[in-house]
């Protein structure tokens, strides 16, 4: 068995795998893949699985001491209730990522939001009292107050991505609402928002630099 721990980072665009050594604090081998993969398939959660196995097996060729995971998504006791960046708005599920990750590498397995995750980096650093914003296929914050992130008793706390801005356009939001924070300034929202401009306005469109 490894010293080296198996770490994920899921997040809706790409799904990144690395083996990292605690005593030197570095990344030893990466691997990446679409997660086009698994949005959109009929078992998303099996896809999953195929993937992140995978990807484990591309970064470390043997049994590594801990696995640990960042989900995109509001986790609590391991669990992601809903992951819209990665299945869409009708996956309910409710995926235990800890108990996936002993399933594939019978280790001790950690999960837990992206950001919280970006957060305890920073904790272990030395900061205390700061705020992570994210913005990548989605919007996210959060906040950490004398090192502890504050995440509310369902473990929402930061997802402020899915805030409805007023008077926003019904731009589609990867959750299937609309008007939200994500659906209008994340890197997928821009393009929905400029899609749904364009189709409202299709001289104004053709005028404009987004056209050439």
């Amino acid at each position: 068995m490894s010293d080296a721990l198996l770490v994920f980072d899921l997040g809706g665009t790409n799904l990144r795998a690395g083996a990292f050594a605690p005593k030197t604090g570095q990344l030893l081998n990466t691997a990446r893949t679409s997660s086009d993969e698994v949005r959109g398939v009929a078992d998303g959660a099996a896809a999953l699985e195929a993937v992140l196995a995978d990807l484990g097996g591309q970064v470390l060729n043997r049994q590594p001491a801990a696995v640990g995971m960042a989900v995109p998504g509001p986790v609590q006791d391991g669990v992601a209730s809903r992951l819209p960046s990665l299945f869409g708005p009708a996956y309910k599920g409710g995926l235990d990522f800890e108990a996936l990750g002993r399933r594939l590498w019978d280790r001790p397995t950690f999960a837990c939001n992206d950001l919280t995750a970006a957060g305890h980096g920073l904790v272990a650093a030395g900061h205390r009292d700061f705020g992570v914003l994210t913005l990548g296929s989605g919007v996210g914050g959060k906040l950490f107050v004398g090192g502890r992130p504050l995440l509310g008793r369902a473990g929402f706390g930061g997802e402020i991505g899915h805030w409805r801005v007023p008077g926003a356009p019904p731009v589609a939001c990867d959750c299937g609402g609309s008007g939200h924070l994500s659906a209008l300034a994340s890197g997928r929202g821009i393009v929905r928002l400029a899609r749904w401009r364009a189709e409202r306005d299709p001289k104004g469109f053709k005028a404009s630099a987004l056209a050439v």
